[in-house]
């Protein structure tokens, strides 16, 4: 629930997805529980230095065990305790990960650190409490990043990378012609979804058809000349016309012609490997699964 801990330290503790405001998932007018409306109306100085702390530690997401350790070595180090504790917790490597971009929160860096998603300095670190140092280079690796970029999960994705490298041609080309022939992906490249995610839910809520065909399956893969359309009854979304004025405004890709007013489009080939993904290397990714 941790919403509820939110609306226990009546802030945002930035522990869900920023993608709708913190107001809109929990009521901050009252603490959670039975008596939340009533309970904490009057708080000691110990009781607002608890709250403090249980704050800081559910923002980071840290054990109190792991918590006093840092405040000891804040505690050591020269200069004013409170700040140094705050850069310690600023300075481990699931916050850097956070604080980057690379995970929508906390606990999503964190995982990403601990399922070996992240290099420092060109070496894999799956350790959270990493505390990362200035001038450090954090990255993500290749195959995490492609991996999230179209939002599969391992098992998948090494499915996907045997059946490139079966296929005749260049492995790593091969295996993101696979990634982008998927049906969630082609809706998103139509302009029907403003993410991948937006245009996965619309398939599995049977709101995309294949050649008039009902497809609820985000992985199925599409071939060339085949048309891909909302359904009638899904076209009344609002996020779907929202979704296409903005595809329009930043321009279709060459490899899909789309009917903006039926809402309908022909998957006209598959991409040329230029024609996407500058700033993905598979080659990479090929030489990771071929060790």
């Amino acid at each position: 629930p941790k919403a509820k801990l939110s609306r226990r330290e009546a802030t945002d503790l930035f522990l869900k997805s920023a993608r709708r405001p913190i107001g809109d998932k929990a009521k901050f007018d009252s603490k959670p529980g039975q008596h939340g409306r009533t309970s904490g109306t009057r708080t000691s100085d110990y009781g607002i230095q608890l709250r403090e702390k249980q704050k800081v530690k559910r923002m980071y997401g840290v054990l109190e065990r792991q918590f006093r350790r840092y405040f000891e070595e804040a505690e050591r180090r020269k200069g004013n305790t409170g700040a140094n504790l705050l850069t310690l917790l600023e300075s481990r490597l699931d916050n850097v990960v956070y604080r980057m971009g690379f995970g929508s929160t906390r606990a999503e860096a964190r995982q990403l650190v601990s399922h070996r998603g992240i290099t420092v300095n060109g070496a894999i670190v799956n350790i959270a409490s990493y505390l990362v140092k200035v001038g450090d280079t954090v990255a993500v690796r290749e195959k995490q990043k492609v991996k999230r970029m179209y939002g599969i999960l391992e098992r998948q994705f090494r499915r996907y990378f045997e059946e490139a490298e079966r296929r005749k041609g260049n492995t790593g080309a091969n295996l993101l012609t696979l990634l982008e022939s998927r049906l969630d992906n082609v809706v998103y490249r139509m302009g029907f979804g403003s993410t991948r995610a937006e245009a996965r839910q619309l398939v599995s809520h049977r709101g995309i058809t294949v050649n008039g065909a009902i497809v609820n399956i985000a992985s199925y893969l599409v071939k060339v000349g085949d048309t891909v359309a909302v359904r009638e009854k899904a076209k009344k979304q609002l996020r779907i016309t929202d979704a296409v004025k903005l595809a329009e405004g930043q321009g279709m890709p060459s490899w899909v012609s789309v009917d903006a007013t039926k809402l309908e489009g022909i998957f006209k080939k598959a991409p040329d490997r230029d024609e996407f993904g500058a700033d993905i290397k598979e080659a990479l990714i090929v030489e990771l699964y071929s060790r």
